[in-house]
């Protein structure tokens, strides 16, 4: 294997299958997928992933048992618009890292959803089956004569190196090593918490996916026997094990968000673990106060990849033959970095980078940037909680309160040095320096130096902007009037002409469609802009469709009107009103419309009898509105 040792080694262990974290992890060996900044930390892992494919083949030699490692086809990191995953650039030391667009990364895994709008492709990360590992370790050092003791260990007597089982059965050795996962606190004074992390699996089809997909919210693993690992919560401080239905759901809805086929399978199990967590996300490794008591655990998210680097890494130092290199690595994991007054923004700025990478399960409590203070920044519980939250950013930004003015300073400067921090994690040291200046002497000469300078400043960057968006219409100018050339795409496209049977040749980039539209006969079709603004008038149009004019008309109906009155003066009740006249609707024809012969007559002896009526009609309103004026 990757490590040896000449020395009687005894594993002292709990039963806690059920939550340790090795049998609960997914087993993705990524570094790079996790979107770790540059640092320790990042090397750390890179280096035990460079030595993975030794160590698998040195258990798998010695045990015969297999372990799951696959490595090809590497990671992807889908992304979705606007989440940490697209916001994300690899940093040059990560190793090797391609950008795909929407189509690029659909072609590798076609069951994407269609919100996806890329994804990074990390070819060298990997993954095992952690619980195979888990088994086949047990094996190989069972096989090299390693002693298991099932208990629980209740305390170790650092001085003494002894160790307490069940609080009475003690063991003594010349070295210790505590790497009790996410209870190393009950033992040793150590921050570590754990994080809960509830996960499930289903069994697919074969070829269902091809390659782990590494979300920003959810991770899919697809297994060598079918199964397809998805998790999973992160839920700080939690020490049950209990698999809830919130933390199901929110696998669940994450899961397929990112492949919607996922609702179709049948989920064979669920399961949670507990992920031993350290304020600044990186293992705790290495000596101790106390002599030949060594610690290794806190590995957070990466257990199971950093297994044989940490390993030999330890063993050497208990040893004494650490390489100058390896000491330099493990010294960035010391036990008392967090005792280090410098050290507490170094820690700070690991943990708010973890809580945009990796968010939590549950919000914290806070007001604004307060929030993400000393805990990860995550999910809401409801829209409630997130509706408050902006009330109370809203409230800061327009109150006069001088408390809140401080929160705003506060935070103003959290993210100043942040800003500075993330320029470079590797040293912190110096961007984490705060200095208290005196200005007790010509205090006013100092503010208006720095006012002249800060409006010199603001005058320049005007001035930049102003270059700049120059630059940018010139190029836009460019870009639409520049004439693209496109070379040749060394094949030709012929294209039939259903109405004439023609087969055209394509022009090259230009869709068939196009083409043969082009080739169709225009419709003579008005166009609405030139169309006859004069008011149509469905009256004159009936009239005129009949043979007479307008004009013409309305002679016949001023003739009409004479003859009426005329009629009226003779006595209107005689043999001319309507009432003594008998109509048959048969004798009248289109003369009617045209005002000649009988019908003619007949409109004329209409109107003469209606007058008596309209007179008397005329005579009531003519009093009511006399009514109305006198009122």
């Amino acid at each position: 294997m990757a490590t040896k040792t000449n020395r009687q080694v005894t594993v002292i262990s709990r039963d806690t299958e059920s939550t340790i974290a090795s049998y609960a992890a997914a087993g993705m060996l990524a570094p790079q997928s996790e979107r770790l900044p540059k640092g320790p930390l990042l090397d750390l892992c890179l280096s035990s992933r460079s030595s993975y494919s030794t160590f698998v083949s040195s258990l798998e030699s010695l045990t015969s048992l297999s372990v799951g490692y696959r490595s090809n086809g590497g990671f992807i990191a889908p992304a979705f618009s606007g989440d940490s995953v697209s916001n994300f650039s690899p940093t040059k030391e990560s190793g090797k890292a391609q950008w795909l667009d929407s189509i690029q990364v659909r072609e590798l895994e076609p069951r994407l959803s269609k919100d996806v709008v890329g994804g990074w492709w990390f070819g060298d990360d990997a993954s095992v089956d952690a619980r195979l590992l888990t088994n086949a370790l047990k094996k190989a050092c069972e096989e090299s004569g390693v002693e298991f003791i099932k208990g629980d260990v209740t305390g170790v007597v650092g001085d003494e190196r002894k160790v307490v089982v069940n609080e009475k059965k003690v063991y003594q050795g010349s070295d210790v090593v505590v790497a009790n996962g996410a209870w190393m606190r009950e033992l040793l004074p150590v921050p570590v918490q754990p994080h809960k992390g509830q996960s499930f699996s289903v069994r697919a089809p074969e070829g269902f996916l091809d390659r782990v997909l590494f979300a920003s919210d959810t991770y899919i693993v697809p297994k060598s026997d079918g199964r397809i690992v998805i998790g999973a919560t992160v839920e700080p401080g939690s020490y049950d094990p209990a698999v809830t239905v919130g933390g199901l759901m929110h696998c669940f809805n994450a899961a397929c968000r990112l492949v919607p086929g996922i609702k179709d399978l049948e989920v064979e199990e669920t399961w949670s673990g507990l992920r031993p967590t350290t304020p600044d996300k990186a293992p705790i490794l290495g000596e101790t106060p106390w002599e030949n008591v060594h610690v290794a655990g806190g590995y957070w998210r990466n257990g199971v990849l950093l297994a044989p680097k940490t390993s030999q890494l330890i063993v050497d130092s208990i040893e004494g033959r650490l390489s100058d290199s390896d000491s330099v690595l493990l010294s960035a994991f010391k036990w008392d970095r967090f005792l280090d007054p410098e050290g507490g923004a170094k820690i700070a700025v690991a943990s708010r980078y973890a809580s945009q990478m990796h968010p939590v399960y549950y919000k914290s409590e806070g007001v604004g940037v307060s929030s993400s203070v000393g805990s990860e920044l995550g999910l809401y519980e409801g829209a409630g909680a997130a509706v408050n939250e902006r009330a109370r950013d809203r409230e800061l930004l327009t109150s006069s309160n001088d408390s809140y003015l401080e929160v705003l300073e506060k935070a103003a400067n959290q993210g100043r040095t942040d800003a500075t921090a993330f320029e470079g994690l590797e040293d912190l040291s110096s961007a984490f320096t705060v200095e208290k200046k005196e200005f007790v002497e010509e205090k006013v000469a100092v503010e208006e130096e720095e006012e002249e300078k800060g409006g010199e400043e603001l005058k320049s960057a005007y001035e930049k902007i102003m270059e700049n968006k120059k630059k940018q219409e010139t190029e836009d100018a460019i870009q639409f009037t520049a004439k693209e050339e496109r070379p040749d795409p060394g094949f030709r496209v012929w294209a039939l002409d259903e109405e004439t049977g023609e087969e055209i040749l394509m022009p090259p980039y230009q869709s068939p469609g196009v083409t043969l539209d082009a080739r169709k006969p225009k419709k003579n079709v008005p166009d609405l802009y030139e169309a006859n603004e004069k008011t149509y008038d469905g009256y004159v149009a009936i009239q005129e469709a009949n043979g007479i004019s307008r004009d013409e008309q309305l002679e016949a109906m001023r003739k009409s009107r004479i003859k009426n009155r005329s009629g009226s003066e003779e006595g209107g009740g005689g043999e001319g009103s309507i009432l003594n006249k008998k109509i048959v609707m048969e004798d009248l024809d289109d003369t009617s419309v045209r005002g000649g012969g009988t019908s003619t007559q007949l409109n004329v002896t209409a109107a003469v009898g209606f007058k008596r009526r309209v007179v008397g009609w005329g005579s009531r309103l003519k009093n009511l509105f006399r009514f109305r004026r006198g009122s």
